[in-house]
């Protein structure tokens, strides 16, 4: 079992970002969950570059990059603190034809305090997380509701969901690796307009996309090219805009 000091070693809310799960806080939408029909945007390689920002202040920095491997995508976030000499990375392998998840590594590094690392596996009907920092470890498993996709890989779901007025879906997003036991909630998910965005990149015509979960509320703008970059996220402290794509 994890000691207090272990459970309480947490990064800034910046690097938790992209977590959206954990437990249903509010009532969802009457939206019963499907599998997402995707439609993967991405080629065999890519690599998008953004700044965050808490208000007028630059919190931190991100690299997303995609890499196809055999069957299957592997999806890296790697974040950066300007605040504190902190890191937060983490890899998740999907499969390539539906983005549903096999396995998550997580390793969050803070100067003079060592790391933390998760990893989660994907097994059938169940997930096993193995949490690890300073000697100590706790592995946690839980259930598998049907329709089921990983919180760490929402942003790159969201890119291949049907991006059309008419779209709105939901499915059971798993939160692996945040710190805490894993859990689930539903999320739903809508395509509210189109309208032009201005970010570091450029300029963009980009699909506004609703997303709400365990009684979170976030928005992501989604840019109408083949490639469908997310160019802006707001998860409701912090804003990631896109500074480049290659």
């Amino acid at each position: 079992m994890l000691s207090r000091r272990l459970l309480g070693w947490t990064a800034p809310a910046l690097l938790l970002a992209l977590a959206a799960c954990a437990g249903q806080s509010e009532a969802q939408p009457q939206v019963p969950p499907a599998d997402v029909p995707v439609q993967v945007p991405w080629g065999a390689r890519e690599e998008a570059q953004y700044r965050i920002r808490r208000g007028d202040q630059l919190s931190g920095t991100a690299v997303f990059t995609v890499e196809r491997q055999g069957d299957a995508y592997v999806l890296v976030q790697a974040f950066r603190s300007t605040q504190q000499p902190l890191t937060d990375t983490i890899r998740v392998v999907v499969d390539a034809a539906t983005l549903k998840p096999r396995e998550i590594e997580r390793t969050i590094a803070r100067e003079g305090e060592g790391e933390r690392r998760c990893h989660a596996q994907y097994q059938g009907d169940r997930v096993v997380v193995r949490q690890e920092s300073e000697g100590e470890s706790r592995t946690d498993e839980l259930s598998l509701p049907g329709h089921a996709y990983e919180s760490w890989a929402d942003l790159f779901l969201w890119r291949a969901a049907p991006l059309e007025r008419s779209y709105r879906g939901a499915y059971n997003d798993i939160g692996t690796c945040l710190l805490r036991k894993p859990g689930h909630s539903l999320m739903v998910l809508e395509v509210i307009t189109k309208e032009p965005v201005v970010v570091p990149a450029g300029a963009f015509e980009a699909w506004r996309v609703e997303a709400r979960s365990g009684g979170q509320h976030q928005t992501v703008w989604i840019a109408d090219t083949p490639q469908r970059p997310v160019v802006r996220y707001d998860n409701g402290t912090h804003v990631f805009e896109l500074e480049s794509l290659r």
